[in-house]
């Protein structure tokens, strides 16, 4: 926990064990941006839509490393080629709206960005419903636990 080498080694055996797999290179590219290695991890993520183009993860990565760049445009139109292509699949889709998100805020379109990550919420709430009384509760029973 915590050891991104460690983890970047499990995941690029991952990889190699399962070469026609979008997510241990998915992975992978976390792992190396998590060290800093932002050329490598670009690439574990091109290589994850190579396999698998509307790899919701892959792309809203990819929009994260894209801050240093001057333009969103060609990024943008395939975050929107996926959003086309996956309908209302809830994870993709709210990986994607999340990468569309980003990528219109550096672009300063606000608005729009907005409009993007309100949606990507709204799905991540219908997919993961939050009950307050239900996790007070089990608050409550960890403190009981760990306290005694």
């Amino acid at each position: 926990l915590g050891d991104a080498g460690a983890a970047m080694r499990a995941f690029a055996r991952a990889a190699e064990l399962a070469p026609g797999a979008a997510l241990p290179a998915v992975h992978l590219g976390m792992a190396h941006a998590a060290l800093g290695e932002r050329a490598a991890a670009r690439v574990a993520y091109e290589r994850a839509l190579s396999l698998d183009p509307v790899q919701g993860e892959a792309l809203r990565a990819l929009a994260e490393l894209h801050e240093a760049e001057p333009s969103t445009d060609t990024l943008l139109a395939r975050v929107d080629g996926a959003l086309d292509a996956v309908g209302s699949s809830s994870r993709t889709r709210g990986d994607l709206l999340f990468a569309r998100g980003r990528l219109l805020d550096r672009r300063g379109d606000y608005a729009a960005a907005f409009a993007a990550f309100a949606e990507a919420n709204a799905l991540r709430r219908a997919a993961v419903p939050y009950d307050r009384a239900e996790q007070a509760a089990f608050v409550a029973a960890l403190i009981e636990t760990f306290s005694s």
